[in-house]
């Protein structure tokens, strides 16, 4: 398992890719990052393998509000 370190992780990174470039409208943000997940363009972190990738999305992008790590 590879272990990351830094300020930010590769799903942030994403996330915030998106919402920016979405400008932050959550259905079309979640159902981009929810594809790069299915097409194996971001690597879903362990402890999530029993979520779907839609509902993965939404976690990350609340999560990234509360947290406000995600910003315009």
């Amino acid at each position: 398992m590879k272990r990351w370190f830094g300020s930010a992780s590769p799903q942030q990174r994403l996330m915030q890719h998106l919402f920016r470039t979405l400008d932050g409208a959550p259905e079309a943000v979640c159902l981009a990052y929810a594809d790069a997940e299915r097409e194996g363009k971001i690597v879903r972190p362990c402890g999530a393998e029993f979520m779907t990738s839609n509902t993965h999305a939404h976690l990350l992008l609340e999560k990234g509000k509360l947290r406000e790590w995600l910003s315009r």
